[in-house]
């Protein structure tokens, strides 16, 4: 057997959900707002297919997705193809030299440095008894 054979018998087996015969019963008990426990129960006691509601769930939302996708692509076989315009860029006058350097990303970087050298107020730390004076990230021990 070649590779194409092979290859063909499992393009044409498409997975299949055990609830996929009854999938017009499902979404007639939605549409009778049933809830997911409720169309399980139904199915495990009617129909004798066992199954969890997380499956009843997944099948539902599976189900919705590909009805959706469906739709847009018939939608889109109708619409002939658009070309869109390229894209422009506008025009951006050159600056100088030193306004590229005080750029805002520049600014609060050098703002983060002068406030890690300036020193820790150890006073206000030590009356809200919240950082110990060894250093600004260490809790006091509770007394």
């Amino acid at each position: 057997m070649d590779d194409k054979t092979i290859l063909a018998r499992f393009k044409s087996a498409r997975r299949r959900s055990k609830l996929e015969p009854h999938k017009k019963l499902i979404f007639k008990l939605l549409r009778e707002e049933a809830t997911v426990r409720e169309i399980a129960h139904i199915l495990s006691e009617k129909k004798q297919v066992k199954v969890n509601q997380s499956t009843v769930s997944r099948y539902i939302v599976s189900q919705k997705r590909l009805d959706l996708k469906q739709k847009n692509a018939k939608a889109q076989k109708g619409k002939p193809h658009i070309e869109a315009a390229p894209l422009t860029t506008p025009a951006v006058s050159a600056r100088p030299q030193e306004a590229k350097t005080s750029s805002p990303k520049n600014d609060w970087r050098q703002q983060v440095e002068a406030l890690k050298q300036q020193p820790v107020k150890q006073e206000l730390a030590e009356e809200e008894g919240m950082l110990a004076p060894v250093g600004p990230l260490t809790r006091l021990p509770k007394s």
